[in-house]
Parts: C-alpha cells; structure tokens; sequence
C-alpha cells in the first residue's frame, strides 16, 4: 500500500489539530472580539458587521459568539448586523464580494481566508 507524504502530513496535521487544540469560548473574549469589530466599523464609517460563524455544527462555542455579537450590535444601532454561516460566506465572497463590509470570527477558518484571496485576486 502506498501512502503519500503529503496526505500523511495533512492527517497527521488534521488530527493534532482537532485532537489535541480543543477551543476554550469564553462570554469575555466573545463580547471583546465583537466589541473591536463594532468599535472599527465606528471609527472608520463603516455600515455593516457580518459574523462569520459555524453555529450550526458548534452549537456551544459559536452560539455563545453569535449571543455576544448580537448584544454589542445592540448598542451600535446606526451599524446594520447580520450573520452568516462560514460555508455559505466563502460562496458568497467568491460571487458578490461587495455585499461585505466588516466580517467579524471567533477564530480562524482556513477556507475564509482562501475565499477571500480569491475573492480579492478575481477582480
């Protein structure tokens, strides 16, 4: 049986990943995260956050999240909020980039930031 190095090294890659890195959400860091995204839509005049998120999978973690980007949303009421889920987000910044604004995100999902290099490289 033959196996390649580079599937071995995305194996091996994927299951230290999510084996051994689980992620710690707190309400803290979730209300601090959204705040620096509202805070710099403020700042730079920007009219729309969107929350990248994957609460459809990760209900606990991305639940508490999304509870906390809507609390701050609360209290920017001059700044449109609204949600999306990462899959359909990387769709839709490959096919109508402009619809973005500021996109806020717990954490790093690898294929947004490709979706956005892409997005980016097209024009």
């Amino acid at each position: 049986m033959h196996v390649s190095i580079s599937s071995l090294l995305f194996s091996t890659y994927f299951y230290c990943v999510f084996r051994y890195h689980p992620q710690v959400i707190t309400k803290f860091c979730s209300e601090r995260i959204a705040k620096y995204a509202f805070e710099y839509a403020y700042l730079n005049n920007r009219k729309k956050v969107t929350a990248v998120h994957k609460a459809n999978i990760m209900k606990l973690a991305d639940g508490l999240f999304l509870e906390s980007c809507r609390e701050v949303a609360s209290h920017y009421p001059t700044i449109e909020y609204n949600e999306i889920i990462v899959d359909n987000c990387c769709m839709q910044l490959v096919s109508k980039p402009e619809q973005f604004d500021v996109m806020v995100r717990m954490y790093p999902f690898s294929i947004l930031s490709s979706c956005i290099h892409l997005s980016f490289s097209c024009c």
